[in-house]
């Protein structure tokens, strides 16, 4: 049966490629533009969905109704930047809004892992991108940063290479240094699944384990080891269920390619990138994980459950952090001053105080737990439990980003609610 192509394909291609255009000369005055279209075309997606016949909602998503209304309601925040206000609430929306459309683009199981397919080819390129940043960064390099990053900070991500070159972490299909990092996770994670299946034709195993190892390189390269352990955890856990139900040889086979590509890409980035990469992951193992985050991004915690949470328990006002705030907000109120919010609590303390908190919470429990189920579950095909499978490590990967940045006030966050309902719709048909 031949699988046809429709919106949700199209809106995959806007969701992980257009960003690529940054990298060319002189686009850096349409960077608005082109950031802004991923949300524009899910909000088009929620505008001109299906009417009829619309599938219930996915686990989790009527939390997100409450997020939405807790939004709403801290419109009425006395230190509210009315325009920056609400443009937050559209922006949250959009992010949110593939829960509520995309089920209903699910299809089949077959699509389902079509869909998958593409995300690892759309991340495959950006990874592979980020690597040659580093071996030609002349060539493949942006042209210009983005405006919003201090000439400071950049300069921060730069590092030596062995060969005395100074390097910039590699932005992928992006203009912000590390910017790759998502997309050489994802690539890592689906490279490493696909390459596994006994059904993947041996020449596209070789191409997707060598895509997953690619991936790595280049996530160790960003120096971001939330998103290296998060991925780490990811292939545990594809080795973890291809133990529960395959045979002697294939476990041992998965297990070890997964060894393989971890320790082989390491040494790879070690020989192009030096001492600095080594010494920013074996340090953490050095350190201990939880003693290497108190270092880097422990500030912001002890600031968010401390001073933050004790200003703002129910919010400070919408629009005074964040893109919207940096567009929109109103400079002169000196009773609403710009804050920053470098972790995504941080910044849903500032929108909704501890009712955000709660309401988003639940959200992400409720839908992680559901993806879980289905992919540990034999009610359904194998390529629904691969399919989940495979989701739950890419939103694990949203859920751990979000602890060094706002990884949901991002296009990442899209993906996230966007793969949580296909899967649903999918379930629901297959169920059907």
């Amino acid at each position: 049966m031949k699988l046809r192509w429709g919106r949700i394909e199209w809106f995959v291609l806007v969701l992980f490629l257009l960003n690529g255009l940054l990298l060319l000369p002189g686009m850096q005055s349409f960077r608005f533009v082109i950031r802004a279209a991923p949300y524009l075309a899910s909000l088009a997606a929620f505008v001109w969905r299906k009417r009829g016949g619309q599938l219930p909602l996915a686990p989790g998503v009527v939390a997100m109704q409450v997020v939405l209304m807790v939004l709403a309601l801290s419109l009425l925040h006395p230190r509210t930047q009315a325009m920056a206000g609400i443009a937050q609430v559209i922006f949250q929306f959009a992010i949110i809004c593939p829960a509520f459309w995309a089920a209903d683009f699910a299809g089949s199981d077959q699509r389902l892992v079509r869909l998958l397919m593409l995300i690892f080819v759309c991340n495959a390129i950006g990874s592979a991108v980020g690597i040659l940043q580093i071996y030609w960064p002349d060539h493949f390099l942006p042209t210009a940063f983005s405006a919003t990053a201090g000439a400071d900070w950049v300069s921060s991500m730069t590092f030596i290479a062995p060969d005395g070159r100074v390097l910039m972490r590699p932005p992928g299909l992006s203009d912000l240094p590390g910017g790759a990092a998502n997309a050489a996770s994802i690539a890592a994670v689906l490279g490493f699944a696909f390459g596994s299946l006994r059904s993947t034709p041996l020449w596209l195993r070789a191409v997707c384990l060598g895509s997953a190892a690619t991936g790595i390189a280049t996530l160790y390269l960003t120096q971001v080891r939330s998103l290296a352990l998060m991925t780490l955890f990811g292939m545990l856990m594809l080795v973890m269920l291809a133990m529960r139900k395959g045979r002697l040889w294939n476990r041992a086979w998965i297990a070890g390619a997964g060894a393989v590509l971890i320790a082989g890409s390491f040494v790879w980035a070690v020989s192009v990138g030096g001492q600095n990469v080594r010494d920013r992951f074996l340090n953490m193992g050095n350190q201990g994980v939880m003693s290497s985050y108190e270092t880097s991004r422990g500030w912001f915690w002890k600031y968010t459950f401390g001073e933050a949470l004790t200003a703002y328990p129910f919010g400070a006002g919408l629009g005074r952090w964040g893109m919207m705030d940096n567009y929109f907000a109103d400079k002169s109120r000196h009773d609403a001053p710009t804050l920053w919010a470098e972790i995504q609590l941080t910044g849903w303390l500032y929108d909704g105080g501890v009712p955000m908190w709660a309401a988003y919470g639940t959200g992400l429990l409720l839908s992680m737990f559901f993806i879980l189920r289905m992919a540990t579950s034999h009610a359904y095909g194998e390529a629904l439990q691969l399919a989940a499978a495979l989701i739950f490590c890419i939103n694990l990967n949203v859920i751990g980003a979000s602890f060094t940045g706002p990884s949901f006030n991002t296009t990442m966050g899209m993906a996230y609610w966007m793969l949580t309902a296909v899967l649903y719709g999918a379930a629901r048909k297959a169920a059907a």
